[in-house]
C-alpha cells in the first residue's frame, strides 16, 4: 500500500485471508490486522491486480488531462475457483477502496470477519472471455471478447473485442448507480459507485488487425495489435547473397486517450 505497509494474501490453517503488515522496521515486521475470506475460496487461486497509479501526491504537468489522486485508489482481488469437470473456472473480482485498510481499528480487533468487511466491497462475476483487468487509480479496464455485430466491421460470425471501463469516482454524479445485474454483491456500506462504459473496438481503430491485449495509464489505453503477416520478410543485400531481415520485430500499437476534447478514434 505504501513504503510502510504491505497487504498480503495467505492461508492460515487452510483458511484464506488478507493480512496487513507493518514493515517500518524490517527487523520487527508486525501483523497489524487479518481479514477473513470465505472458506469456499480455500481451494481457489487468489491474487491481486496491481494498481499502477502513483502512490505519491506529485506535481501535475500543466498538460496533464487527469490529476493522479493517490487517495482515490481501488484494490482488486481476483478469485478463480474450481468448477465441475469440463466446465471453465468460476472467476470473481472483489473490489474495495484501498483506504479501508488504513482505517484505524481497536487494538484488540486483530481478526476481521468476512461478514463485516464485505459490506465495503463490490463483487463481480466475470466470464471466461474476459481478460485480466488493469487497475489504475479509480479505474478498472478490461477486454471482453464478444460475437461481432454489424457495427464492429468484422465479418459475420466472427469475434470482436469490447473495451470496458469501470470508473469509481470519489464524487459520483447523483444519477450514477451500480448496475445490479453486473454485480453479484454490493456491500451496503461501500462508498464505491461504478460508472461503466462498454464499447466495441471498431476495425478502423485497430487498422484491421486483431487486438491482442492492452495496457493502461492514468491518461491512456494502449492497444497492442497482432501483426497482419506472422512471417518474416527478407530482401537480398546489395551483393545479392545473404538475406537481410526487413523488419525489426516491433509490435504495432494504437493509443486511445481518456476524455479527449476532440473526437477520438473510438467515437
Amino acid at each position: 500500500m505504501n513504503e510502510n505497509y504491505l497487504i498480503v494474501f495467505r492461508r492460515s490453517h487452510g483458511h484464506p485471508l488478507l493480512a496487513t503488515y507493518n514493515i517500518t522496521d524490517l527487523a520487527r515486521v508486525i501483523v497489524e490486522r487479518e481479514y477473513e475470506l470465505p472458506d469456499s475460496w480455500s481451494a481457489s487461486i487468489i491474487g491481486f491486480s496491481p494498481n499502477t497509479s502513483s502512490l505519491m501526491d506529485r506535481a501535475t504537468s500543466s498538460e496533464a488531462m487527469f490529476y493522479s489522486d493517490p487517495s482515490n485508489r481501488v484494490l482488486l482481488l481476483a478469485v478463480r475457483s474450481l468448477s465441475q469437470a469440463g466446465a471453465p473456472p468460476i472467476r470473481s473480482w472483489v473490489i474495495i477502496h484501498e483506504s479501508y485498510f488504513r482505517t484505524p481499528m481497536r487494538k484488540d480487533h486483530l481478526r476481521v470477519p468476512w461478514t463485516q468487511w464485505n459490506q465495503y466491497c463490490l463483487i463481480r462475476d466475470v466470464s471466461p472471455m474476459v481478460q485480466d483487468p488493469h487497475v489504475v487509480g479509480g479505474k478498472v479496464v478490461f477486454l471482453d471478447a464478444a460475437h461481432a455485430s454489424s457495427r464492429s466491421g468484422s465479418r459475420p460470425g466472427g469475434y470482436c473485442s469490447r473495451l470496458n471501463i469501470i470508473n469509481f469516482t470519489p464524487f459520483p454524479h447523483h444519477e450514477a448507480s451500480p448496475q445490479s445485474h453486473a454485480w453479484s454483491w454490493i456491500g451496503q456500506r461501500t462508498s464505491l459507485v461504478p460508472n461503466e462504459v462498454t464499447r466495441e473496438v471498431p476495425s478502423k481503430t485497430v487498422d484491421g488487425r486483431q487486438l491482442e491485449h492492452i495496457r493502461v495509464t492514468e491518461d491512456n489505453i494502449v492497444l497492442f495489435l497482432v501483426r497482419c503477416m506472422p512471417f518474416r520478410l527478407f530482401e537480398l543485400d546489395p551483393h545479392g547473397t545473404l538475406p537481410q531481415e526487413n523488419r525489426d520485430g516491433g509490435r504495432p500499437v494504437n493509443i486511445l486517450t481518456f476524455g479527449a476534447s476532440q473526437p477520438t478514434r473510438m467515437s
